[in-house]
């Protein structure tokens, strides 16, 4: 009786721990404020936003099954969901920045580009660059310098024995190479930098630089606990 019950406690274990599942992510908007969409977490609806500019606060999908983005309508005296993005979340991920973009401008869908934030991924004392634009472009990181396709990214160490170095970015357009970015990079022990290059944007004035440059710095989150499921479906 004892060993049948341990295999039933054992068998009850591997199931939660296969059905296991926990994403953090955090949201960021390709162009403008986002702030009308919400996603289910279990059944409860929740609020979200993305910035152009900033990342958003954190945010936790459990459970099996795709991120599904939706808007809540009026409809006869009922609350309607209108789905407005499906978007399966990278494998294995334990935490992830989602790049949000709507598909036209009317908003009705939108797609996305996730980027692994998993502190397995993006290490401490790590610059990541990923480049969203349209240009292959040199970056220089003091001496160290590395090209980068369009859709490409890479992670690279830095060296905490330097607290600041110069930063600069050139992309290869028409007329040859053109310096879009230019900047002094801070460099602090335990913290990891996330570069986003992304075609620039139309301002209010009508101009537009050739690439924007969005730069994030933060802590890795701590690791999953020994022996926790990380498991995405």
């Amino acid at each position: 009786m004892i060993k049948t019950r341990l295999v039933i406690l054992f068998c009850a274990i591997a199931i939660l721990a296969s059905t296991s599942s926990a994403l953090e992510f955090r949201l960021l908007s390709w162009a403008g404020t986002i702030d009308d969409l919400k996603y289910a977490n279990g059944q409860k609806p929740v609020e979200i936003v993305a910035w152009d500019s900033a990342l958003s606060p954190k945010y936790q999908l459990t459970g099996a099954g795709p991120l599904v983005l939706f808007r809540e309508i009026k409809q006869e005296e009922k609350t309607i969901r209108v789905p407005v993005a499906t978007l399966p979340p990278p494998t294995g991920s334990t935490h992830a920045i989602l790049l949000l973009s709507a598909t036209d401008a009317s908003n009705q869908a939108y797609t996305a580009v996730w980027i692994d934030d998993s502190p397995e991924v993006r290490k401490a004392q790590t610059i990541t660059y990923y480049n969203l634009s349209s240009y292959p472009v040199l970056i220089k990181l003091g001496t160290e310098e590395i090209s980068l396709a369009p859709q490409a990214m890479s992670i690279r160490a830095t060296d905490p024995a330097f607290e600041r170095l110069a930063l600069k970015v050139a992309a290869q357009t028409e007329a040859g190479w053109e310096i879009v970015a230019s900047r002094s990079h801070a460099i602090r022990p335990g913290l990891r930098t996330l570069v986003i290059l992304r075609d620039g944007r139309t301002q209010g004035n009508g101009l537009k630089d050739r690439i924007d440059f969005l730069s994030f710095n933060d802590k890795p989150p701590a690791p999953a606990p020994l022996g926790e499921p990380v498991v995405r479906p």
